[in-house]
Parts: structure tokens; sequence; C-alpha cells
């Protein structure tokens, strides 16, 4: 039932995070031009950002997401002619079934705080191969206390600041090489179409509106969440 609220939820959007473009751009940017690129994507979503990246530069992309959207992201990536390109499972971010050094680049967009943040890097750092690059891109705070007022109700992940959410990801045993906050509008671009379908579902089915979403959305709306939340990428190289 959660999933399919989800997918309702995120009917109308491509990408399930803030700043997802921006994070593509710096993906794309570390991939070879000549193609064949082993990449690793956690937390796939819809499969929108694997379909992209293998049509763009003909990278293959495995994909693990602990939801059950697999089947329906396949289908859609068949439909692109890239079954032979992406492939996608369901599996625990923090516990990636996949071999160690077998990837050449590994993505994470949004979810590594979800997972538990340093068990996501730990795992996608296991998977790649010496040099390999990891890119992610989560939430943070812009700075320390935060406020009761800032946090939705219910908020059950403890995002880091940007140093501290750095030092993990040395934790892991890569080197950083990118630690930058995207601009505040990330989110607001990724609230407007968010916005208008819990409006929607709100009148046509108010029991498939998540109550997490619609307190994150209020917490930010009321001011204090844009004052206090950024999305921020981070790229390391395994050493």
């Amino acid at each position: 039932m959660a999933d399919a609220r989800l997918w309702n939820i995120y009917r109308g959007q491509r990408f399930l995070t803030p700043g997802a473009l921006e994070t593509l751009e710096i993906v794309a940017s570390l991939l070879p031009a000549s193609g064949g690129a082993r990449v690793l994507e956690v937390a796939y979503g819809k499969g929108e950002a694997a379909c992209r990246l293998a049509e763009a530069h003909g990278c293959t992309v495995f994909g693990v997401d602990v939801h059950t959207f697999a089947a329906q992201v396949a289908q859609r990536a068949a439909a692109r002619g890239l079954g032979k390109q992406v492939a996608f499972a369901i599996g625990d971010g923090g516990c990636l079934p996949v071999r160690g050094g077998a990837f050449d680049l590994a993505v994470c967009m949004g979810a590594p705080s979800i997972v538990g943040t340093e068990r996501c890097l730990g795992a996608m750092a296991r998977a790649l191969r010496p040099g390999g690059a990891l890119v992610v891109s989560d939430w943070v705070w812009a700075r320390k206390p935060v406020p009761p007022a800032a946090i939705p109700a219910g908020f059950d992940i403890e995002p880091m600041t940007l140093d501290e959410y750095a030092a993990a990801v040395r934790r892991a045993g890569l080197d950083v090489e990118v630690a930058e906050s995207l601009p505040p509008s990330v989110w607001d671009e990724y609230y407007a179409p968010l916005r208008d379908a819990v409006s929607r579902l709100r009148v046509e089915r108010p029991e498939d509106v998540p109550q997490a979403i619609e307190e994150e959305i209020r917490v930010y709306d009321e001011g204090l969440g844009r004052e206090y939340w950024r999305y921020a990428v981070f790229v390391g190289r395994k050493r």
C-alpha cells in the first residue's frame, strides 16, 4: 500500500528528489565519452535517471531500491529500447546485492540519509572499483542548532551539515572532490508539482495522501524550512 501511495503522489514527476537535473549534470561530467561505464544507482525511484544516463552516455546501469517499483520501471526502460542497458532490483541500499569493485560510478539522489548515511555510503564505496567515483545528493542543514519548528513532525532522519556530510564521505574511504549546496530554488521546483498532486488527491482520494509529505510541505511553506533546509551534492573518489 505504501508503494502505491508513493507512486500516485509522484505520478506527475520524473524525479523524486530536489536537484535531480543538477546532480545528473555532475554525473554526466564523470562518465567517459567512449561509453561502456558500469553505473550503480541506489534508490532509482521511477528509473528516469538510469534511463537518461544510458541513453545519453551509452553506459549500463543497475538500480537498487527498497520500494517495489522494479516491474514498472523495467517496463518503461524496455519501452525506450533500454532493456539491455538498464536493470532494476529490489534491495536495501545499505546492504547492496552486488559484488565489491564491480562499478565505475555509483549514484544516489536523496536517499543516503533515509537508508542511513554511513551504511549507504559504505555500501556504495564497497561496490566501486579503485578510482571509481561516487555522486550523492541529499538534504543537509544550513546550520545548527535547528529549531524544532523547522523539523516536520514524525521526521525520522537526521540530516547533517555540509561539513559533517563531507566527513562521512571520507570515512567511507573516499576523497571528497565536490561538496556544495545547490541553490535554494531547487526546493521550490521540487515542491510545486508535489503540492499540486497533494491538493488533487485531497479531493479525489484523501486516503492516498501521506501525512508525512503534507507535513513536510507545510513546514517548508511556513518559512523555517526555507531558512534551514539545503540540498547538497557530493562527489567522492575511491582510493
